[in-house]
């Protein structure tokens, strides 16, 4: 098929895949925790990704971008060393300003053993499936897909927009956001193709993901976190929306100034990595 008309039945594939995986949960009525549904929600991804690369693209599996080696695992550290880079420059930034306020630290106000479990479900299981199943889509799939009929620009472009509008459907955007998460969170989708052209592999836009929403929600607290529903910092944020983003939603320094600043610095640093790395497959 040519691309277009593969991306159009990926999405289709992959609904009906979650819904045969998770037949069971609904014929039964089992009262499964959140965690456990994301988890079925990324085998549904994978699984239905991995049908249409086999039967629709005619494709194997080890072309896609997972191959765990030693090059896999330098990308999984660079990933995880920029993201918290740039989220604690934009926490020193705020603090610097007054913009943020640390009044604590979550274990001093909620028992250890709760603290754990939820660190555990949010960052181990949440984040790592969010940042797995969004790159497979949007980066794994579709850019590559979208390349072989549009070209490369217009593939970061198309894939791009459409990671940024997809976030409009959070229901934490509201009010002034509806009309900037479009515009930086397409930004933001740039910033991950990029990091995925570096090696045509998804471990580093995987790692850079994860640890941009790890650091940003549950280890600075961008967004405030107040001492009931803190897992590492209790803060309060305090300063203008137009820097800092939305306090208290889905949505913090990436729908602000800080936030297009650090994108800004993380696009340049991928840019000269993706440049160096087309010279050296010329040489």
């Amino acid at each position: 098929l040519r691309p277009g008309w593969r991306v159009l039945l990926y999405i289709p594939v992959l609904t009906l895949t979650y819904l045969v995986i998770t037949l069971p949960v609904m014929i039964f009525q089992l009262q499964l925790h959140y965690g456990y549904m994301q988890l079925l929600q990324l085998l549904a991804v994978l699984v239905g990704t991995w049908v249409c690369r086999r039967f629709v693209d005619k494709r194997d599996w080890a072309g896609f971008g997972l191959r765990l080696d030693r090059q896999g695992l330098r990308d999984i550290g660079l990933g995880l060393l920029l993201g918290a880079a740039l989220m604690t420059g934009i926490f020193l930034v705020e603090l610097v300003m007054g913009w943020i306020t640390v009044s604590g630290s979550a274990w001093q106000t909620r028992p250890l053993e709760h603290l754990i479990q939820s660190f555990f479900w949010r960052i181990v299981v949440q984040m790592t499936v969010v940042a797995v199943t969004e790159e497979v889509i949007m980066r794994g799939y579709l850019l590559p897909t979208l390349e072989e009929g549009v070209g490369l620009p217009w593939a970061v472009a198309i894939s791009s927009s459409v990671f940024g509008l997809l976030h409009l459907f959070n229901p934490t955007a509201h009010g002034w956001a509806n009309y900037v998460i479009p515009l930086t969170l397409t930004m933001a989708g740039v910033f991950l193709a990029l990091a995925y052209l570096v090696r045509r592999t998804l471990w580093l836009p995987i790692a850079l993901h994860f640890a941009w929403n790890v650091f940003e929600y549950e280890i600075f607290a961008l967004t405030g976190a107040a001492p009931e529903s803190a897992r590492f910092l209790v803060t309060e944020i305090t300063g203008p929306t137009l820097w800092v983003g939305l306090p208290n939603s889905s949505f913090g320094p990436e729908v602000g100034v800080l936030g297009v600043l650090a994108m800004s610095v993380g696009i340049a640093v991928l840019w000269r990595m993706y440049r160096r790395a087309l010279v050296g497959q010329d040489l």
